[in-house]
């Protein structure tokens, strides 16, 4: 860092341009064509009272079985993750600018909900690959997608096992997407 400015490589800025050019897709999913016989209507005159009635009670246990076997919640396996690596507390929170605070409430609330850079900023200051990164984000109820340019940006850092935080929100910066983390760019 020169003067507070993360100085990349000429080399990964070109990997990073084409990285962005094969990955983004800012129109999101190539559209999906349904044949029309593929959507049934409700037939006339059906109320969706008659539908709810008909509901087999069956489907309650079936959801209550899947309601007990839920996963690991982010916050559960973030723990889990820390406890691993070995790795004290502090050092995560800390690689990420969250405060003590912060975390205690992630660490005492299974449901705590983190927003989306929060959970990318624990994955990437934790160094998990790409695997247990998706993982983690899944368990906070997100996902990585080549329809946004800061979840590219993010993946090639991934997938080049670089896990510098200031370095990642330096380019999301400079690409005009918002940091992970309450990143300054005056650091």
């Amino acid at each position: 860092m020169e003067g507070g400015e993360i100085v990349l490589s000429q080399e990964f800025r070109e990997e990073l341009e084409n990285y962005i050019l094969l990955h983004y897709r800012p129109e999101g999913a190539t559209e999906r064509h349904f044949d029309d016989d593929d959507e049934k209507p409700l037939p006339s005159g059906v109320a969706l009272g008659a539908i709810a009635a008909a509901i087999s009670p069956n489907l309650f246990k079936g959801i209550d079985y899947l309601i007990a076997k839920l996963g690991a919640t982010f916050s559960e396996k973030l723990m889990w993750w820390i406890k691993k690596q070995g790795r004290k507390p502090v050092d995560v929170y800390s690689a990420i600018d969250i405060s003590k605070e912060h975390f205690a409430k992630i660490r005492n609330n299974p449901q705590y909900h983190p927003t989306k850079g929060t959970a990318l900023a624990f994955a990437i200051a934790l160094h998990l690959n790409m695997e247990d990164t998706k993982d983690l984000l899944k368990r906070a109820g997100y996902a990585l997608t080549d329809s946004s340019k800061s979840d590219v940006i993010v993946m090639c850092f991934l997938e080049k096992g670089i896990y510098k935080i200031d370095e990642i929100n330096a380019v999301l910066y400079s690409y005009n997407c918002k940091p992970l983390t309450n990143w300054r760019g005056n650091k």
